[in-house]
């Protein structure tokens, strides 16, 4: 193979390597982190306190600095059993460790999803900007909850190749379902469990999919993969297995021992929060968001185009399942599963929302791989006018909105108690006084209005967006624009516009010095931290 060969192979991975180092270059440079709300008050306390105890060879399993002693790695999200965390902390010094652990983490995410993607057989363009997509869409880059939930939810797209690599080749089977117990056992040790199970589950519903529209599926085919998957469960149950044991204990003695059914219902995705994927500042109104940009929207679209030709209809279906499972009380599959089941300890279902973007993403890529191998008269203006008049009916959603906002106060206030006290006022997870909620609605009532007002930049940005995306889509579907320019274009408008997402980000980070001034000189109110989180640490 030529170097031009190789540089053809090798420029996505390049590429996106290139943009999160030059995106993420004061953490690379060890400048600062991500030092803001739950990673100032937990995660960056808890890994200085892992790391002042690995570098002696001890593992600390319990803390006499939170409160009057807590069973620290028991809580789960210290990591302690994590093998990147014991790498970084045990090598360098914590500012280098906690640093160099989130981009390696972040790599990692962009260069397996990169490989994901190639081994979906999509072009070189089509996966850097799916990847894209991924990596800086809210998916990623907003709706990762933490650090924690990142070091989990990296080894996905790892999971699903070796998913894939079991179903469509027969040799070293077994030797990749222990390797897939292996990645399955460093999810679960990474410190966000509900994430891990929430993966596994997907991966595993993944290869069921994808077996199902293998040509040579077969009785004994379908039997050596469900063992071969039961074993990587019980491999990475094996190896997690002093994690999981002292989370079941202290489990055991919080409100996860014996919740009510309502609990499981806590945090539940609107359907209403679709709107985000237009409008992301109007995240404000719901539980979390989901914003990939306005372009790759248009993409998604052109993927169903492909459906019944495609090879991979497996993604089509657990975006739509993971749509519904975030929806939680507001889904029947959701319910359903709850009622049969009757587990209740997981709540707010809407971390579902990560593997609907994630399998969005990849239909972003799918539709633009297909668009680029098109001829201009194969192109379907059709898509464009679909594309058009989603953009058009949600600005309208959102004027008739404002509209009900300013001029029904009284009667959405009305509607909002009552609404409270069938949904959420005395029910599991919801310990606070009416008085409480009636002064959280007033306020989402008040803040509604501003975020709704057309002259905001809140409505008004997207809005020029849309313009700018239904322009560049109509000039390429009729031709006017050279495949290169329109993709070119494409990149330019999604990087302004996952700014939002970006901002997200950037509202985690904080430089090192600033934050340990704060501590020195009791800047930050010990109110603002979960159970005196390790505070005299940095005293």
């Amino acid at each position: 193979m030529t170097w031009r060969e190789r540089w053809i192979q090798a420029w996505p991975y390049a590429l996106i390597a290139g943009v999160l180092i030059a995106f993420y270059y004061q953490i690379v440079l060890v400048q600062g982190a991500w030092l803001v709300a739950d990673h100032a008050e937990q995660h960056f306390p808890w890994a200085y306190y892992l790391a002042q105890h690995i570098k002696q060879g001890i593992l600390p399993f319990w803390t006499d600095q939170i409160h009057a002693g807590f069973p620290i790695t028991a809580e789960g999200q210290i990591g302690t059993f994590y093998l990147p965390n014991l790498f970084f902390y045990y090598f360098f010094p914590i500012r280098e460790g906690y640093a160099w652990n989130i981009v390696f983490h972040l790599l990692l995410s962009g260069l397996l999803m990169t490989r994901y993607l190639k081994s979906l057989g999509m072009g070189n363009r089509a996966t850097f900007f799916g990847t894209m997509v991924y990596m800086f869409g809210s998916t990623l880059g907003g709706a990762y909850y933490n650090i924690t939930s990142l070091k989990v939810l990296t080894w996905f797209p790892l999971t699903l190749m070796l998913a894939d690599s079991l179903v469509l080749r027969t040799s070293w089977r077994w030797a990749k379902c222990v390797t897939l117990g292996f990645i399955f056992a460093l999810q679960l040790l990474a410190g966000y469990q509900q994430f891990a199970a929430y993966a596994i589950l997907f991966t595993g519903l993944y290869l069921l999919f994808r077996l199902i529209e293998s040509p040579d599926r077969g009785i004994g085919k379908t039997i050596q993969l469900g063992l071969g998957y039961v074993l990587a469960v019980a491999i990475s149950a094996a190896i997690a297995f002093p994690q999981l044991y002292l989370m079941f204990e202290l489990a055991m003695l919080s409100n996860r021992a014996d919740p009510q059914e309502g609990f499981a219902y806590v945090g539940s995705y609107s359907p209403l929060a679709m709107i985000c994927l237009f409008f992301p500042s109007l995240e404000g109104f719901f539980v979390s968001k989901l914003y990939l940009g306005i372009l790759p929207v248009f993409f998604i679209i052109a993927s169903f185009f492909i459906f019944k030709k495609s090879k991979h209809k497996t993604v089509y279906f657990l975006v739509l399942l993971a749509l519904l499972l975030a929806l939680g009380r507001y889904s029947p599959l959701y319910v359903l599963i709850i009622k049969v089941f009757k587990f209740y300890s997981f709540r707010t279902p809407v971390k579902f929302i990560f593997f609907a973007g994630f399998f969005l993403s990849v239909l972003s890529a799918f539709g633009m791989h297909w668009l680029l191998q098109l001829q201009k008269n194969q192109l379907q203006p059709r898509i464009g006018k679909i594309y058009i008049g989603l953009l058009i009916a949600m600005t309208l959603c959102t004027i008739v909105s404002y509209m009900v906002f300013r001029y029904f106060q009284e009667p959405l206030y009305q509607l909002g108690e009552r609404l409270l006290k069938a949904m959420i006022y005395g029910h599991p997870g919801h310990p606070f006084s009416w008085e409480h909620y009636q002064d959280k609605l007033a306020h989402k009532l008040e803040s509604g209005l501003r975020l709704l007002d057309p002259r905001g930049k809140i409505i008004w940005i997207p809005v020029i967006k849309m313009v700018l995306s239904g322009a560049l889509i109509s000039f390429f579907l009729n031709g006017r624009l050279a495949k290169g320019i329109f993709y070119a274009a494409v990149l330019v408008i999604l990087s302004g516009d996952l700014n939002f997402t970006y901002s997200d980000i950037r509202g985690d980070y904080a430089p090192y010095e600033s934050f340990f001034w704060k501590i020195k000189n009791n800047r930050i109110s010990r109110s603002e931290f979960k159970g005196e989180p390790l505070f005299q640490l940095f005293a």
